[in-house]
């Protein structure tokens, strides 16, 4: 008899990801952060098809990005933060997200899921 526990085990570690369930992969853009609030820029799907997920990487040494997704832009200081190796599954209303630059150089490298 399985346990509740056996079927919310992921299996994977911190710092693996996985894309599971059916995701059509919709385009890629990197963004060099600066220091005013930046908006994603949302591939053009096919019809029908909408952009309904991201994976978000922040690189660059020793660097944070700030975040919000509630429509206000972020600040160097106010805000979510994503550091260098970190990883954002964002799924949420893209035209809200904006990023900022907290510290160091930091480039988002994003991936776009229907």
């Amino acid at each position: 008899m399985k346990r509740l526990r056996d079927f919310l085990h992921l299996g994977i570690v911190a710092n693996e990801a996985t894309i599971t369930g059916i995701r059509r992969p919709l385009g890629y853009q990197q963004l060099t952060l600066t220091g005013s609030a930046q908006h994603l820029t949302l591939p053009k799907p096919p019809a029908g098809v909408v952009v309904g997920y991201a994976v978000i990487q922040c690189t660059g040494t020793t660097a944070t990005a700030i975040w919000r997704d509630d429509g206000t832009a972020p600040t160097s200081s106010v805000g979510m933060t994503l550091s260098t190796g970190s990883e954002l599954d964002y799924v949420g209303d893209f035209t809200a997200l904006q990023f900022i630059i907290g510290s160091g150089s930091p480039v988002l490298n994003i991936s776009y899921y229907a």
